[in-house]
């Protein structure tokens, strides 16, 4: 499933005088916030009757604090305007919230820990089946906090039934802290995927009695992602109920990021197509593991 692009290019023809003048009211809201702040640097001694420099120097740092939180609105706005568009192009709906999406990911599926966000909702169907993805950050919190999960995470309907699993990088099941929780699960077996990296299949009591070729088909999709799909994606982990499969994909970089204070057309334009080739990744993903469902099930039938 790729982008229409003419369609794609006629949009953004229309968008352009809108994205231009977000980019300029943000500009001119920055540089009175500039002014501002060196306006109060110079005059915060006589004002507080004090020649402590931290003063002014506070008041340069919430000022440029400011710009830099207006440069994130600018380029939120105008990814709001872009995405919508750009995910009719491949027949999907986007919403730029998605914590609905994150509520009803599987707790199994991601660490826990208290920082929680997901934004790029995307939904719609892929090969006839229906599908959603959104961008996740997990954050331990606190001083010294730290990413324990970025990246994509998706959900579709399988194709073909398949016995409930869950697949995970092994660390991630092992480690103590932000473990994800397999005590009501028997490890099958474990398996190398790309560059290395180890995973452990975790299945039922019942589904160890299972031997399903769809399974084993979508688990070697799965370990080998690095090789079957273009770009840097990396599973993560995976769990399927049997009918409903989800997928989280390690990705470092933000999919979407357009815009800003300091991107110019050419720029904003260079993003989009970025955001586009980004947005087919999940796509492939999705539609290779169908495929393989489809293939198994038919041979099962034989």
């Amino acid at each position: 499933m790729q982008a229409r692009e003419p369609e794609l290019i006629e949009t953004l023809a229309e968008l352009s005088p809108v994205l231009r003048e977000k980019r300029r009211r943000g500009w001119i809201i920055a540089v009175a916030t500039v002014i501002g702040a060196v306006v109060f640097a110079v005059f915060a001694p006589s004002l507080f009757d004090s020649n402590d420099l931290r003063i002014p120097a506070l008041g340069i740092a919430v000022g440029f604090g400011g710009v830099t939180m207006l440069n994130r609105w600018v380029a939120r706005t105008q990814q709001q305007l872009v995405m919508p568009h750009l995910a009719r192009t491949v027949d999907l709906e986007y919403q730029q919230n998605a914590s609905a999406f994150l509520n009803r990911i599987p707790q199994r599926l991601l660490p826990r820990a208290s920082v929680q966000k997901a934004e790029d909702h995307l939904s719609g169907k892929v090969c006839g089946r229906k599908f959603e993805m959104a961008e996740v950050k997990i954050k331990t919190g606190g001083k010294r906090s730290r990413t324990v999960f970025q990246g994509f995470v998706l959900r579709f309907e399988n194709v073909a039934p398949l016995p409930a699993f869950f697949l995970a990088q092994a660390h991630e099941t092992d480690r103590w802290f932000s473990r994800i929780d397999t005590s009501d699960l028997v490890e099958s077996q474990k398996i190398r995927g790309q560059n290395d990296v180890a995973y452990g299949v975790w299945l039922s009591k019942a589904g160890m009695a299972q031997k399903d070729p769809a399974l084993t088909a979508v688990i070697d999709i799965l370990t080998d992602l690095e090789e079957q799909i273009e770009g840097y994606v990396r599973l993560f982990s995976a769990t399927s109920t049997g009918e409903e499969m989800h997928i989280a994909l390690d990705h470092s970089s933000d999919l979407y990021r357009i815009g800003g204070l300091m991107a110019s057309d050419e720029a904003i334009m260079d993003a989009i197509k970025k955001a586009s080739e980004e947005l087919n990744i999940p796509l492939q993903i999705v539609s290779t593991l169908l495929e393989a469902e489809r293939q198994s099930a038919q041979i099962k039938e034989v």
